[in-house]
Protein backbone atom coordinates (compact mmCIF):
# COMPACT_ATOMS: atom_id res chain seq x y z
CA UNK A 1 0.00 0.00 0.00
CA UNK A 2 0.94 3.46 -0.68
CA UNK A 3 2.57 5.71 1.81
CA UNK A 4 -0.20 8.46 2.21
CA UNK A 5 2.49 10.94 3.11
CA UNK A 6 5.25 10.50 0.14
CA UNK A 7 4.45 14.02 -1.34
CA UNK A 8 4.93 14.74 -4.81
CA UNK A 9 5.21 18.18 -6.55
CA UNK A 10 5.48 19.03 -10.25
CA UNK A 11 6.79 22.58 -11.91
CA UNK A 12 6.31 23.05 -15.21
CA UNK A 13 7.67 25.58 -16.90
CA UNK A 14 6.28 26.62 -20.68
CA UNK A 15 8.00 27.97 -23.39
CA UNK A 16 5.72 31.07 -23.63
CA UNK A 17 3.80 33.99 -21.52
CA UNK A 18 0.97 32.92 -19.55
CA UNK A 19 -1.09 35.49 -21.55
CA UNK A 20 -0.32 34.17 -24.73
CA UNK A 21 -1.78 30.58 -24.15
CA UNK A 22 -4.98 29.30 -23.83
CA UNK A 23 -6.38 26.52 -21.84
CA UNK A 24 -3.53 24.34 -20.30
CA UNK A 25 -0.87 25.43 -23.12
CA UNK A 26 -1.09 21.65 -24.68
CA UNK A 27 0.82 21.44 -27.90
CA UNK A 28 3.90 24.16 -26.07
CA UNK A 29 6.45 22.87 -25.16
CA UNK A 30 7.24 22.76 -21.65
CA UNK A 31 10.06 21.98 -18.52
CA UNK A 32 8.73 19.85 -16.13
CA UNK A 33 10.60 19.22 -12.72
CA UNK A 34 9.60 16.56 -10.28
CA UNK A 35 10.19 16.24 -6.74
CA UNK A 36 8.97 13.34 -4.22
CA UNK A 37 11.27 13.83 -0.90
CA UNK A 38 13.32 11.36 -1.81
CA UNK A 39 17.26 11.77 -3.32
CA UNK A 40 16.72 10.78 -6.77
CA UNK A 41 14.41 13.13 -7.45
CA UNK A 42 14.82 17.41 -7.06
CA UNK A 43 14.15 18.97 -3.85
CA UNK A 44 11.48 21.52 -4.48
CA UNK A 45 10.46 24.79 -2.18
CA UNK A 46 7.12 27.08 -2.70
CA UNK A 47 5.80 29.58 -1.10
CA UNK A 48 2.31 30.27 -2.79
CA UNK A 49 0.05 33.51 -2.34
CA UNK A 50 -3.57 33.56 -3.40
CA UNK A 51 -4.75 36.62 -3.19
CA UNK A 52 -6.79 39.52 -4.47
CA UNK A 53 -4.49 41.27 -6.76
CA UNK A 54 -4.24 44.60 -5.63
CA UNK A 55 -2.79 43.16 -2.58
CA UNK A 56 -0.53 40.34 -4.34
CA UNK A 57 3.26 39.46 -3.81
CA UNK A 58 5.05 37.76 -5.98
CA UNK A 59 5.07 33.83 -5.04
CA UNK A 60 8.50 31.98 -5.15
CA UNK A 61 9.74 28.66 -6.20
CA UNK A 62 12.99 26.80 -4.96
CA UNK A 63 14.28 23.97 -6.94
CA UNK A 64 18.02 22.35 -5.67
CA UNK A 65 20.94 21.90 -7.82
CA UNK A 66 19.23 22.47 -11.54
CA UNK A 67 21.91 21.37 -14.13
CA UNK A 68 24.09 24.57 -15.52
CA UNK A 69 22.18 24.69 -18.69
CA UNK A 70 18.48 24.77 -16.94
CA UNK A 71 19.84 27.55 -14.86
CA UNK A 72 21.15 29.67 -17.87
CA UNK A 73 17.98 29.20 -19.46
CA UNK A 74 16.16 30.01 -16.85
CA UNK A 75 17.64 33.43 -15.96
CA UNK A 76 17.21 34.84 -19.73
CA UNK A 77 13.64 34.07 -19.94
CA UNK A 78 10.81 36.47 -18.38
CA UNK A 79 7.00 36.04 -18.43
CA UNK A 80 7.14 31.92 -18.67
CA UNK A 81 4.58 30.47 -17.95
CA UNK A 82 4.55 28.49 -14.71
CA UNK A 83 2.75 25.77 -13.20
CA UNK A 84 2.75 23.88 -9.45
CA UNK A 85 1.17 20.79 -8.84
CA UNK A 86 1.00 18.82 -5.80
CA UNK A 87 -0.54 16.23 -3.60
CA UNK A 88 0.26 12.52 -2.68
CA UNK A 89 1.80 9.39 -4.33
CA UNK A 90 -1.78 7.86 -3.39
CA UNK A 91 -4.14 10.43 -4.42
CA UNK A 92 -4.35 12.59 -7.26
CA UNK A 93 -2.23 15.55 -7.67
CA UNK A 94 -3.74 18.81 -7.74
CA UNK A 95 -2.74 21.66 -9.50
CA UNK A 96 -2.35 24.49 -6.76
CA UNK A 97 -0.81 27.66 -8.89
CA UNK A 98 -0.48 29.00 -12.77
CA UNK A 99 0.49 32.32 -12.75
CA UNK A 100 4.00 34.34 -15.00
CA UNK A 101 7.69 33.74 -14.05
CA UNK A 102 9.01 37.37 -13.25
CA UNK A 103 12.79 36.16 -13.10
CA UNK A 104 14.88 33.74 -11.65
CA UNK A 105 18.01 33.70 -9.50
CA UNK A 106 20.58 31.36 -8.12
CA UNK A 107 22.35 31.30 -5.07
CA UNK A 108 24.61 28.70 -3.37
CA UNK A 109 23.43 26.84 -0.28
CA UNK A 110 26.17 24.93 1.87
CA UNK A 111 26.88 21.81 -1.11
CA UNK A 112 23.81 23.05 -3.06
CA UNK A 113 23.25 25.55 -5.93
CA UNK A 114 19.05 26.76 -5.28
CA UNK A 115 17.28 28.55 -7.88
CA UNK A 116 14.51 30.87 -7.17
CA UNK A 117 11.56 31.41 -9.61
CA UNK A 118 9.58 34.41 -8.27
CA UNK A 119 6.08 33.89 -10.21
CA UNK A 120 2.82 36.09 -10.21
CA UNK A 121 -0.77 34.33 -10.57
CA UNK A 122 -2.17 37.78 -12.49
CA UNK A 123 0.33 39.28 -14.15
CA UNK A 124 -1.24 39.08 -17.96
CA UNK A 125 -4.20 41.56 -16.61
CA UNK A 126 -1.23 43.89 -15.89
CA UNK A 127 0.32 43.56 -20.19
CA UNK A 128 -3.33 44.31 -21.42
CA UNK A 129 -5.08 48.39 -21.64
CA UNK A 130 -7.77 49.51 -21.76
CA UNK A 131 -9.60 53.86 -22.72
CA UNK A 132 -13.01 53.16 -21.14
CA UNK A 133 -16.18 55.68 -20.77
CA UNK A 134 -19.27 54.90 -19.52
CA UNK A 135 -22.54 56.47 -18.98
CA UNK A 136 -24.47 57.72 -15.32
CA UNK A 137 -26.22 54.60 -13.50
CA UNK A 138 -24.30 51.66 -15.65
CA UNK A 139 -24.15 48.56 -13.62
CA UNK A 140 -20.26 48.12 -12.16
CA UNK A 141 -21.34 44.34 -13.02
CA UNK A 142 -21.89 45.61 -16.76
CA UNK A 143 -18.49 47.26 -16.66
CA UNK A 144 -16.51 44.36 -15.26
CA UNK A 145 -17.89 42.29 -17.87
CA UNK A 146 -17.03 44.73 -20.86
CA UNK A 147 -13.16 44.62 -19.76
CA UNK A 148 -12.96 41.14 -20.16
CA UNK A 149 -15.04 40.62 -23.38
CA UNK A 150 -13.45 42.52 -26.43
CA UNK A 151 -15.29 45.79 -25.50
CA UNK A 152 -14.55 49.23 -24.46
CA UNK A 153 -11.86 49.20 -26.61
CA UNK A 154 -10.13 46.35 -25.06
CA UNK A 155 -8.54 42.94 -25.93
CA UNK A 156 -10.02 41.14 -22.95
CA UNK A 157 -7.22 39.11 -21.31
CA UNK A 158 -6.02 36.45 -22.89
CA UNK A 159 -5.53 32.94 -21.59
CA UNK A 160 -7.89 33.77 -18.33
CA UNK A 161 -11.65 31.71 -18.39
CA UNK A 162 -14.82 34.22 -17.89
CA UNK A 163 -17.56 32.50 -16.87
CA UNK A 164 -20.29 35.63 -15.53
CA UNK A 165 -21.46 32.95 -12.48
CA UNK A 166 -17.91 34.26 -11.30
CA UNK A 167 -18.96 37.75 -11.35
CA UNK A 168 -21.59 38.42 -8.13
CA UNK A 169 -21.72 41.96 -8.34
CA UNK A 170 -25.18 43.30 -6.85
CA UNK A 171 -27.12 45.52 -9.30
CA UNK A 172 -27.41 47.88 -6.39
CA UNK A 173 -23.73 48.66 -7.11
CA UNK A 174 -24.17 51.73 -10.57
CA UNK A 175 -22.12 54.67 -11.57
CA UNK A 176 -22.84 57.82 -10.36
CA UNK A 177 -23.94 61.02 -12.00
CA UNK A 178 -20.44 61.67 -13.27
CA UNK A 179 -19.74 58.17 -15.12
CA UNK A 180 -16.80 57.02 -15.51
CA UNK A 181 -13.65 57.04 -17.74
CA UNK A 182 -10.24 55.54 -17.43
CA UNK A 183 -7.43 54.42 -19.62
CA UNK A 184 -4.53 51.88 -18.43
CA UNK A 185 -4.12 48.59 -17.95
CA UNK A 186 -7.62 46.38 -17.40
CA UNK A 187 -5.80 45.21 -13.84
CA UNK A 188 -5.73 49.03 -12.84
CA UNK A 189 -8.96 50.00 -13.95
CA UNK A 190 -10.62 46.79 -12.24
CA UNK A 191 -8.71 48.15 -8.69
CA UNK A 192 -9.44 51.59 -9.14
CA UNK A 193 -13.19 50.23 -9.67
CA UNK A 194 -13.09 47.95 -6.52
CA UNK A 195 -11.93 50.29 -4.03
CA UNK A 196 -14.72 52.75 -5.08
CA UNK A 197 -17.51 50.25 -5.47
CA UNK A 198 -16.53 48.06 -2.71
CA UNK A 199 -15.69 44.23 -4.59
CA UNK A 200 -12.96 42.34 -4.74
CA UNK A 201 -11.26 40.72 -8.27
CA UNK A 202 -8.90 37.96 -8.67
CA UNK A 203 -7.39 35.62 -10.95
CA UNK A 204 -7.29 32.11 -9.93
CA UNK A 205 -5.73 29.11 -12.37
CA UNK A 206 -6.70 31.75 -14.89
CA UNK A 207 -10.28 31.69 -13.84
CA UNK A 208 -11.75 35.20 -13.15
CA UNK A 209 -13.57 35.66 -9.83
CA UNK A 210 -15.05 39.08 -8.95
CA UNK A 211 -17.25 39.74 -5.70
CA UNK A 212 -19.08 42.43 -4.10
CA UNK A 213 -18.37 43.19 -0.20
CA UNK A 214 -21.95 42.05 0.90
CA UNK A 215 -22.37 38.70 -0.91
CA UNK A 216 -21.02 35.56 0.51
CA UNK A 217 -18.51 32.99 -0.43
CA UNK A 218 -18.73 31.41 -3.85
CA UNK A 219 -20.97 28.39 -4.71
CA UNK A 220 -19.67 25.18 -4.13
CA UNK A 221 -15.85 23.77 -2.92
CA UNK A 222 -16.41 24.49 0.77
CA UNK A 223 -13.45 22.61 2.47
CA UNK A 224 -13.76 21.24 6.00
CA UNK A 225 -10.27 21.65 8.00
CA UNK A 226 -10.85 19.57 11.33
CA UNK A 227 -8.84 18.45 14.04
CA UNK A 228 -10.50 14.85 14.01
CA UNK A 229 -8.70 13.74 11.35
CA UNK A 230 -5.67 15.89 12.28
CA UNK A 231 -5.46 18.48 9.40
CA UNK A 232 -6.04 21.33 11.67
CA UNK A 233 -2.98 22.73 13.35
CA UNK A 234 -3.88 25.63 14.49
CA UNK A 235 -7.26 28.16 14.66
CA UNK A 236 -6.59 31.65 16.36
CA UNK A 237 -9.03 34.74 15.65
CA UNK A 238 -8.01 37.40 13.93
CA UNK A 239 -9.67 40.92 15.63
CA UNK A 240 -7.71 42.85 13.11
CA UNK A 241 -10.51 42.97 11.06
CA UNK A 242 -13.07 43.98 13.47
CA UNK A 243 -13.86 48.27 13.05
CA UNK A 244 -13.65 48.44 17.24
CA UNK A 245 -10.81 45.60 17.54
CA UNK A 246 -12.93 44.03 20.55
CA UNK A 247 -14.61 41.38 18.60
CA UNK A 248 -13.54 38.84 16.20
CA UNK A 249 -14.64 38.66 12.61
CA UNK A 250 -12.35 36.44 11.18
CA UNK A 251 -10.07 33.55 11.77
CA UNK A 252 -6.17 32.38 11.06
CA UNK A 253 -6.39 28.78 10.05
CA UNK A 254 -3.58 26.44 9.47
CA UNK A 255 -3.44 23.31 8.53
CA UNK A 256 -1.55 20.64 6.50
CA UNK A 257 -1.39 21.02 3.06
CA UNK A 258 -4.61 21.40 1.67
CA UNK A 259 -4.95 22.14 -2.32
CA UNK A 260 -8.78 22.52 -2.52
CA UNK A 261 -8.62 25.90 -0.56
CA UNK A 262 -9.41 28.51 -2.71
CA UNK A 263 -10.06 32.58 -2.52
CA UNK A 264 -13.46 33.29 -2.14
CA UNK A 265 -14.96 29.77 -1.91
CA UNK A 266 -15.64 28.81 2.15
CA UNK A 267 -13.90 27.12 4.62
CA UNK A 268 -15.55 25.03 7.41
CA UNK A 269 -13.56 24.83 10.57
CA UNK A 270 -14.17 21.82 13.35
CA UNK A 271 -12.12 22.59 15.76
CA UNK A 272 -11.71 20.21 19.08
CA UNK A 273 -9.73 23.14 21.14
CA UNK A 274 -11.92 26.23 20.39
CA UNK A 275 -15.08 25.02 19.21
CA UNK A 276 -16.64 28.77 19.77
CA UNK A 277 -14.74 29.40 16.59
CA UNK A 278 -16.28 26.66 14.66
CA UNK A 279 -18.30 27.73 11.69
CA UNK A 280 -17.86 28.30 7.95
CA UNK A 281 -16.01 31.68 6.70
CA UNK A 282 -15.00 33.18 3.17
CA UNK A 283 -11.22 32.85 2.45
CA UNK A 284 -9.80 36.21 2.07
CA UNK A 285 -6.06 35.30 1.68
CA UNK A 286 -4.59 31.65 1.37
CA UNK A 287 -0.47 30.73 1.28
CA UNK A 288 0.62 27.24 0.76
CA UNK A 289 4.22 26.96 2.22
CA UNK A 290 5.75 23.69 1.23
CA UNK A 291 9.10 21.92 0.95
CA UNK A 292 9.46 18.13 -0.12
CA UNK A 293 12.62 17.99 2.31
CA UNK A 294 11.14 19.13 5.46
CA UNK A 295 8.22 19.36 7.47
CA UNK A 296 6.84 22.39 5.87
CA UNK A 297 3.62 21.10 4.24
CA UNK A 298 1.04 23.20 5.26
CA UNK A 299 -1.81 25.44 3.74
CA UNK A 300 -2.30 29.21 6.10
CA UNK A 301 -5.82 30.74 5.62
CA UNK A 302 -7.22 34.25 6.76
CA UNK A 303 -10.88 34.33 6.41
CA UNK A 304 -14.17 36.01 7.48
CA UNK A 305 -17.20 35.59 8.54
CA UNK A 306 -20.17 36.00 6.90
CA UNK A 307 -24.09 36.17 7.08
CA UNK A 308 -23.99 37.38 10.66
CA UNK A 309 -27.28 39.56 11.08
Amino acid sequence: MTNPFIRQVYVEIFSLPEWQMSGGGAGESSVKLFGDGSDKQLRIKFTLHKQEPDAAIPSSIQIYNLSKELRGVLSKVSGAKVRVSAGWANTPVVEVFTGSMLYATHQREGADIVTTLFVLSNWGSHQVFCSITFAPGTLISDIVKSLLSNKAGTSGLPGVTIDTKNITISDEYVLGNQGYTAIGSVAKVLTELARIYRFTWWINQNVFYASDDLAGPLLGGEVTISSKNGNLLRAEPMLALAPDRSTATGITITSLFEPRLQPGFAVKLESELNSQLNRSYIILNLTHVCDTHSDAWISQVEALMYGVV
